[in-house]
């Protein structure tokens, strides 16, 4: 129903203050243009903009979501010397979206790091003496990390001994050398107990050769094969990777930011189709795509389109559902013009559950009878 996700987030606030907890964060909303720097970096301004015109990285949706429940907004900064050769916006990018892919000094592109275990940690100072910190308890950790320097924290020299430990990466951090630790954009980079298991269980399966045959005889996907990934982002770039076809456009509605990175990272460019209806508009499908101007892209652009690539209930645009009538119009401008449709359906039982509860034409119908067709819609 409208509003579940955001009474949901005000209940866990409200637990979090009886517990007396005076901390609460949203996480980052990259990409969004939070306001003007004096010493910007004008070959970066210009690429972001650029990737804000073609609507991605751009996190607008994601950032006005947030901001329903009037947050302190902190803006984060990427910052390098003044006399350093410039890395290329689009290397950055898949530097926080992958920390295991290292950018070369040169700028040139990004190359796979070595494990951090292996790296040898850089020559410190002697730490001034303090006083025995009491033992802590150990966190499990299921990422290969390089060893902590023994450093006291608080200062600037610190930090950056334990930056410069890890290549300069925070996403290469452990998360308990870390304060507040915000990378927590997949549920598989969770820190907790029922991760872990569920994350070894699927890592098992997968060495065995058994995911893909469990998938595709327990869930019911309508497609001859499937393959478990351990996040989205991995099924993002498999898919881009293997793509067999043409690397051209990749026209799309507002897309989770983690797909521009693999579409560019393997020759795609991202164009992104606006929705039916504006955010403001009291509407319950306001996730539908406008075919006319899907239609209108795929014929300007004929012989140049990949794919049609939908997300269903996506973040960029609030969570609102696409309704099963508007993804079979998509399908048929796509089939129309002879392009393939991929379906991002992290969120397909949600969508499916309020197509049930809303679509007109669809009562008597079960969540997972309008599940099947939609994902039956995709190629």
């Amino acid at each position: 129903p409208r509003g579940a996700l955001e009474f949901t987030i005000v209940r866990i606030i409200g637990l979090l203050v009886a517990e007396g907890r005076s901390l609460f964060s949203f996480g980052a909303s990259l990409g969004v243009r939070f306001g003007d720097s004096e010493n910007a970096d004008p070959e970066a301004e210009r690429a972001l903009s650029e990737l804000r015109s073609r609507g991605v990285f751009t996190g607008e949706g994601n950032f006005r979501f947030k901001n329903k429940f009037r947050p302190v907004n902190l803006p984060i900064y990427l910052c390098r010397p003044t006399d350093a050769d410039p890395t290329d916006v689009s290397e950055v990018i898949l530097m926080i979206a992958n920390p295991d892919v290292r950018v070369r000094s040169d700028g040139g592109a990004a190359v796979s790091a070595p494990a951090p275990a292996t790296e040898p940690a850089p020559a410190t100072e002697p730490a001034p003496a303090t006083e025995p910190a009491p033992a802590a308890a150990p966190r499990a950790s299921r990422r290969p990390v390089a060893p902590s320097p023994a450093l006291p924290a608080g200062s600037a020299r610190d930090r950056e001994r334990l930056l410069s430990a890890h290549g300069h990466n925070p996403l290469r951090l452990d998360s308990a050398d870390v304060e507040i630790d915000l990378v927590t954009d997949s549920w598989s980079e969770l820190d907790a107990p029922y991760v872990t298991e569920a994350v070894d269980a699927l890592r098992e399966a997968a060495g065995h050769g058994r995911a893909a045959v469990d998938l595709e005889k327990g869930a019911g996907l309508p497609f001859p094969h499937a393959v478990a990934t351990m996040r989205g982002r991995s099924a993002e770039a498999m898919l881009c990777r293997s793509w067999p076809g043409r690397r051209g456009l990749v026209v799309q509605n507002a897309l989770f930011p983690t797909w521009a990175l693999s579409q560019l990272d393997h020759g795609f460019t991202p164009l992104r189709v606006p929705a039916a209806a504006r955010p403001d508009a009291d509407l319950l499908f306001k996730g539908d795509l406008d075919t006319g101007e899907l239609d209108r892209a795929l014929a300007a652009n004929a012989g140049r389109v990949s794919f049609v690539c939908v997300e269903l209930s996506t973040n960029a645009a609030g969570g609102y559902p696409v309704s099963l009538a508007n993804l079979r119009r998509v399908r048929e401008t796509a089939t129309a013009h002879g392009v393939p449709l991929v379906l991002d359906a992290t969120r397909l039982l949600e969508n499916a559950a309020f197509a049930v509860a809303h679509e007109e034409g669809l009562g008597g119908r079960t969540v997972w009878d309008v599940a099947d067709e939609i994902l039956r819609l995709a190629d």
